[in-house]
Order: structure tokens, then sequence, then C-alpha cells
């Protein structure tokens, strides 16, 4: 560990510590005999931070470094999705950060990554203002997980909401009125109809409700073109806490 860093980034820490595991476990693969795992960070005042991830594994020819960030592509075989990188690509560039590897066969590899410093001077607080009136909201949440729609479903109504849940969007769109909900919450990757296209439908039916995706993956960037087409107004990645779920809920709702 060489952690030299004194500028800070605005990030989440779930996601981001997804991808340095990611990368921590993509290092280990590479280094089935044993080596040296090394985790540096460095700053640039007003301009970078940057964190590098190297190891002294078999590397990788230059064929392989070109495609490793492309969703499916893995040299595991079986014992890989071919997600990870891709995932770890999506989460860096959501915090307008690059992510960039240089690698040689039998010399190792080195993950960099590179976010912009926060522009929020640390330690400065918000000017007082009369506090926002908090509204107890009526969501309709669609998730074809079980155990992921219990949870999201219990962190809402623990926060005081009122929660539909279901895991089949066409039955979701078949019982939709305008009006009974003032927040509707999607995943994205679902088997039967998938977010985007929920989102089409529904539109077609009410263009007004609040819309939310949330989403284990990362997007693309052309996926925004689309998000701001479909009004989605935001776009949560799990895992979400508690509290930033009903944040982005009183968001949402609050009147504009």
């Amino acid at each position: 560990m060489d952690l030299q860093a004194t500028e800070h980034m605005q990030g989440r820490s779930a996601a981001l510590g997804e991808v340095l595991t990611n990368l921590i476990l993509n290092a280990m693969d590479a280094m089935p005999q044993g080596g040296t795992l090394s985790i540096a960070t460095r700053s640039e005042r007003g301009r970078e931070v940057r964190v590098t991830v190297t190891d002294s594994g078999t590397g990788m020819p230059e064929t392989v470094r070109q495609r490793i960030f492309e969703p499916f592509y893995s040299t595991k075989g079986e014992g890989g999705s071919g997600l990870g990188l891709s995932m770890a690509y999506s989460i860096v560039r959501r915090h307008g950060g690059e992510i960039e590897v240089d690698s040689e066969p039998g010399r190792g590899t080195t993950f960099t990554l590179i976010f912009p410093v926060s522009r929020e001077m640390a330690g400065t607080e918000a000017p007082e203002g009369a506090p926002r009136e908090r509204r107890l909201v009526r969501v309709l949440l669609v998730d074809d997980n079980g155990q992921v729609l219990s949870t999201l479903s219990e962190m809402m109504r623990a926060a005081g909401h009122t929660v539909t849940g279901t895991q089949s969007a066409p039955a979701a769109l078949r019982d939709y009125q305008p009006g009974r909900f003032d927040v509707v919450i999607t995943n994205i990757g679902m088997a039967e109809m998938n977010g985007w296209e929920f989102a089409e439908r529904l539109r077609a039916r009410d263009a007004r409700v609040p819309l939310l995706f949330i989403t284990g993956w990362g997007l693309r960037e052309e996926d925004h073109a689309r998000l701001a087409g479909l009004g989605v107004r935001r776009c949560l990645f799990k895992p979400v806490r508690p509290d930033e779920l009903d944040a982005v809920i009183q968001d949402v709702v609050a009147p504009r």
C-alpha cells in the first residue's frame, strides 16, 4: 500500500468499492503461483486523484488488453461472466473518471483510475434556509427479484411511504392507473419485460408521474439520452442505502 493522495473526490463508496474489489480479484487470478499486489494513490492539487492497482502476474497481450472492457468478453472460460471489468468501466465513467490499463505478457498489469478533484471545499456548510417539508408518498415498485423487491419495499415502508410491489412488469402495467401513485420505481434488467420497455409503455399511459430506474449494472454513454427521452428523473445503482433512496424520492416529488 502506498497511499499519498491528499485531494478529495466525490463518489459513492459502495460503487467504488465494487470497482476496487473487482480489480483485486482479477489481480489474484492473474497470479496463480503468488506474487505482489500493489495499491497506490496520488493526487495533483486542484486537478485529479489517481488510484493504481498493480499485480506482478501473467499480464496480457495487446489483443486482449484492447477488449477487456467489452461486456461479456472474458478470458476465464466458464469461470468468468465477462461483466466485471465492463461494470468497473461504467462505474468509473459515471463518476466522471477514466480507467486505463497497462500490461505485457509475463510482466504484470496496472490499472489506473483517474478521477476529477472535488470542487466542494471541505468544511464549508451550506447556507441555512427553511427546511423542505418531507412528503410521504405512494410508490409503485417493480423488480422481478423477490428478495430485492422485499428489501427495497421495507426500506421505503420504514421511511413512512406506502409501497405496492410487484415482480411482474406486465402486471404492473395492466393494473396501473394515472393518479394512483406518486412515484414509480423499476429495475432495468428483468426477464419478462425489461425496465426500458416498461418505461416506454408506462409513458404512453402517464407522461407525468415521476419515474426512477434502479439497476445493479452500469449505463452506457448512449443510455443517458434515452433516460432523458423517457423522462426518467434519476437512475439509482445497487446497493442503495435507505437514506439515499428516501432523499431521491423527496427530490423528485418536491414542488418545482
